[in-house]
């Protein structure tokens, strides 16, 4: 949004860069295909919110670990 709350286009895009976050730092890496990473992104997007929607939708809390007894 500008100044006056109207919607202005996006500017084109000519690169992107990725970052790879550790927990001893982190790397960068240009993104080649931006068309094709964000479909990828998008579709992992999508599978995370199916997995969350269907962890709490059919599945039960965990249960207690079984214990093992020798006979």
């Amino acid at each position: 949004l500008d100044e006056h709350g109207i919607e202005q286009p996006i500017p084109h895009v000519d690169g992107g860069l990725a970052v790879w976050l550790r927990a001893d730092g982190y790397d960068t890496s240009l993104v080649e295909d931006l068309d094709g990473a964000f479909q990828v992104f998008k579709h992992v997007a999508h599978v995370a919110r199916a997995a969350r929607s269907l962890k709490d939708t059919f599945l039960s809390p965990a249960l207690d670990t079984p214990t093992w007894t020798k006979e």
